[in-house]
């Protein structure tokens, strides 16, 4: 079963897809932040995930893992930041 907020694999974006229990196959990218803020999804910027995010605004090593999932050939990543909604306790 697919966690509960994956990311779909497009050609030039990636979308933050809700699952509703959906199965499926996905890689996963937990990663420490260290002292500077990664792209993250929040509630005021839920809708603007969905829609889509696009290549060139996601850090370096967001793409790489990407690249990375596309070329094993797994339509969903699960990327911790962008994921889990950042500031709701109840996500």
């Amino acid at each position: 079963m697919l966690p509960t907020q994956v990311l779909e694999i497009g050609d030039d974006k990636v979308y933050l897809r809700e699952t509703t229990g959906m199965i499926g196959t996905y890689a996963a990218l937990s990663h420490c932040w260290g002292t500077s803020q990664p792209l993250t999804t929040t509630r005021a910027t839920l809708q603007e995930r969905c829609a889509g995010i696009t290549w060139g605004s996601l850090p370096r090593v967001f793409q790489d893992a990407i690249s990375l999932t596309r070329d094993l050939g797994i339509e969903y990543i699960w990327i911790d930041s962008l994921c889990i909604i950042q500031g709701d306790e109840m996500d």
